[in-house]
């Protein structure tokens, strides 16, 4: 009885299945011919969505193996005249969950207009994204003879892969790649205007090239229309130059050019590649000599041929080609903004070739040692120029601070007079079309012969006003910033009214040589100072310690007997209010009158420390500050000690 039981339900079981089988085979039948029509009003939408202008598409056979090779359908894209605007094949290729069927637009002239990723079941969020502009677009407006891969082979277009997404990007390139190798058989193929081959044009751009290697372009940089870059190498590895291939759209379609750069950033050439324009166009393009105008122009230009009221240089048009002419002046400008932005040849400066050209009756410069807080507020290096008895002819500071395109540096000499003597600015890395006007005469001479204490500012009441170059603020706002920078140091270390304040009856400052060591501890410059009839007045110690913002400067004055006459102290970094205070007489007093062997500390209430020396009272709040002064005041008067008492 228990048996029956158990095979009674089993039955009934198997039968629902069976009935729930037959009705959901059955279902599946009877919407078989409604599912196709959906496909095909699908497909439709999505050919109209590739060829827009087409009246009807007309299918293309398929035989089995091309079937059994992926190809799904196969269309010509009717015009209205019944020419034809094209081809789209369907192909498909297995991805991470499923097959990934990809439509493929060929235009009239060979040229992939577009693929479009269809419905597949790949992860979304992830693999689906194949379907983004960003991966799809890598294809539009590559030749259609071109195969494409994912990795470096040889002989193909690499495309980046989306990331996260290897397996999905292979599968949309096998597709497509299948796809170009039907569209490689048919009649039409044979039809398309010839591509010139980009190898045979790198070539003719740079003959002694023995290599090419490809640069890798991010999917931005393929969407603003750069096609591929190439470093030409010669035999010994040397760069002769890079050739940069763009496009833009004319009056048919889009038009490549390839633009060669040598490694003066100077253009070579400029090639007219691949394109559907009229005969006629090309012909009047090819007559008129208009991609030719380009040759021995920097690559920092740009062009147009209308206006040139941004800096341009105007290109002239081919008669009755405007729109290709234009289409030829955009992609030269796409190519040369990618080779500036990415490619061209920055060499480093060596400023001790303007060291001459500014002080040319010098023969030694002492190099000052910069600090850290110095360096990072963008001084690069300062030096003392001398003749050969020792006189110090004036002051070599290089700043830089940054500009549209990168750092400016600026090489400013200051004369013994405390004038501006010189300034070189070099913006090696602002647009050849506007910021390099900042080096030019016209700009830089607004600087020369004013007093090393002024201050200068493109606007406002904070400095002496200075005209901006046309078109190049940023740059010129660069320039300013760089030389009240240079000039700051110079007031801080160098500046002679300080000198003369501290030895009003100073004839002659003479300079005593320190060594390496002696300026990596901290110490400036050593003077012995004379006056009338070359009597001794003493001698100056300038030094240095790291205060709470950047360096406290000490410029010690010491009189013939050994005592401190002055002490001018100097706090440009510390903050206003606190650790400036110690630049005031109220804190340098203290140390004025006493013996040059005094060693000063700072007495701390609350500390239960018994201080060394003299003990000064710190400003309030600014122990750092007031720290700093007393250490380089120490180690002036250690070198002192050390190495001119007894000379004295």
């Amino acid at each position: 009885m228990r048996k029956n039981n158990l095979i009674l339900p089993a039955i009934i079981l198997f039968i629902i299945c069976l009935v729930t089988t037959g009705l959901v085979s059955m279902t599946f039948e009877l919407t078989a011919d409604a599912r196709a029509m959906q496909k095909e009003i699908s497909d439709n939408l999505n050919r109209r969505l590739l060829f827009p202008d087409a009246l009807d598409f007309e299918a293309i056979e398929l035989a089995d193996e091309q079937l059994d090779a992926g190809l799904i359908d196969a269309f010509k894209a009717m015009a209205e005249d019944g020419g034809e605007l094209g081809v789209l094949i369907t192909a498909q290729s297995r991805g991470y969950g499923g097959q990934v069927p990809v439509m493929v637009a060929i235009d009239a002239s060979g040229e992939i207009s577009a693929i479009k990723v269809l419905s597949n079941d790949e992860t979304p969020g992830l693999g689906q994204k194949v379907a983004d502009s960003l991966f799809a677009g890598q294809f539009s407006g590559q030749a259609a003879a071109s195969q494409f891969t994912v990795d470096n082979t040889e002989g193909a277009i690499k495309v980046d892969a989306v990331t996260g997404a290897t397996i999905s990007s292979r599968a949309v390139i096998s597709a497509v790649n299948a796809a170009l190798a039907f569209y490689s058989t048919l009649e039409m193929a044979d039809n398309a205007p010839p591509v010139m081959s980009h190898d045979e044009c790198r070539q003719l751009l740079f003959p002694q090239a023995s290599e090419f290697i490809e640069v890798s372009l991010t999917p931005q940089q393929k969407l603003l229309g750069v096609v591929e870059a190439h470093k030409a190498l010669d035999s010994l590895g040397e760069m002769l130059g890079h050739a940069v291939v763009a496009r833009s759209k004319g009056y048919n379609d889009t038009v490549a050019v390839m633009v060669g750069v040598d490694p003066d950033n100077v253009i070579l050439d400029v090639t007219v590649l691949d394109h559907v324009e009229t005969d006629d166009s090309i012909q009047a393009i090819e007559a008129s000599g208009t991609a030719e105008q380009f040759a021995g122009y920097s690559a920092g230009n740009r062009f147009d041929i209308e206006t040139n009221e941004n800096g341009q240089i105007l290109v002239d048009a081919a008669s009755g080609a405007t729109v290709s002419s234009r289409a030829i002046v955009r992609s030269v400008n796409i190519a040369l903004d990618y080779f500036m932005n990415n490619l061209r040849v920055i060499e480093s400066v060596n400023f001790d070739d303007y060291r001459e050209l500014l002080f040319p009756q010098a023969s030694v410069f002492d190099d000052l040692v910069l600090g850290e807080q110095e360096i990072e507020a963008g001084l690069v290096e300062a030096a003392v120029a001398k003749n050969e008895t020792g006189d110090v002819l004036g002051y070599f500071i290089v700043s830089e601070k940054q500009g549209y395109g990168g750092l400016i540096p600026i090489i400013a000499a200051v004369g013994r007079d405390e004038v501006i003597s010189g300034l070189v600015v070099l913006p090696r890395q602002e647009s050849l079309a506007r910021g390099t006007q900042v080096a030019e005469i016209g700009f830089v001479d607004q600087f020369i012969g004013l007093p090393a204490s002024t201050r200068f500012a493109l606007e406002g009441d904070s400095g002496l006003l200075i005209d901006t170059a046309a078109g190049a603020t940023i740059s010129s706002q660069a320039v300013v910033d760089a030389m009240n920078l240079a000039l700051a140091f110079f007031d801080s270390y160098l500046s002679q009214d300080n000198m003369q304040l501290l030895f009003p009856r100073a004839v002659q400052f003479n300079t005593i040589e320190l060594d390496d060591s002696q300026r990596a501890s901290g110490l400036v410059e050593a003077y012995s100072v004379t006056g009338e009839a070359e009597i001794s007045q003493g001698y100056l110690v300038v030094a240095r310690a790291p205060g709470h913002g950047g360096d406290v400067n000490a410029l010690v004055a010491i009189d013939p007997q050994g005592s401190i006459s002055g002490l001018i102290i100097q706090a440009t970094y510390e903050t206003q209010g606190l650790g400036s205070l110690v630049a005031e007489d109220a804190f340098s007093s203290q140390f004025v009158g006493l013996p040059a062997e005094t060693v000063f500390s700072l007495y701390e209430a609350d500390s239960g420390i018994i201080p060394e020396g003299i003990a000064l009272d710190a400003i309030a709040g600014a122990t750092e500050s007031s720290l700093a002064s007393v250490t380089a005041v120490n180690l002036a008067l250690e070198y002192y000690n050390l190495n001119l008492a007894e000379v004295q």
